[in-house]
């Protein structure tokens, strides 16, 4: 495992800071108050620095693709070393990387700019964070979602993205 969090670490390494005003994408409807907490718990953080208390809980489908994709090596790195201690955040992760649940969410165009933004190594490290996670604690993952595929996660962090 120590291996993995290296690559993950080295694979995001160089990921800017979105920005403290692209940190969540704003609701048309106006600026509710999850978006709100999220933006303040996130302000001006650096992902290396956040703890399994800032994540838990954060609603990271509010992130710009920006943010999401400056954030993730961080509820990566929690879902690897503290996995039952982080309660759903390790789902939650997994959820955010899956095209189908994006898609059922109506999250699809957000979930495309963000794949956009990894590189073919940030893509292999998701893999072989998947990998793991199956390896390690696919029990847990058939318990909670009975028909969640991790092997068709695999797969498509396997693949380019176009």
């Amino acid at each position: 495992m120590t291996n993995l969090k290296e690559q993950i670490i080295e694979a995001f390494r160089d990921v800017p800071y979105p920005g403290d005003d692209n940190l969540v994408d704003k609701d048309p409807g106006g600026f509710n108050i999850e978006e709100e907490e999220l933006e303040e718990r996130f302000r001006g953080k650096h992902w290396q620095a956040l703890t399994l208390a800032t994540l838990h809980n954060s609603g990271d489908s509010f992130f710009t693709p920006a943010a999401y994709h400056f954030f993730l090596p961080a509820y990566l790195l929690v879902s690897l070393s503290r996995f039952y201690e982080a309660d759903v955040l390790p789902y939650d992760t997994v959820c955010g990387l899956d095209p189908m649940f994006n898609a059922e969410c109506g999250r699809m165009r957000k979930f495309r700019k963000t794949q956009g933004l990894f590189t073919k190594t940030q893509r292999n490290v998701i893999r072989s964070f998947l990998e793991f996670l199956r390896d390690e604690y696919g029990e847990e993952f058939e318990n909670e979602f009975a028909d969640y595929e991790l092997d068709r996660l695999i797969e498509f962090y396997s693949e380019d993205y176009p």
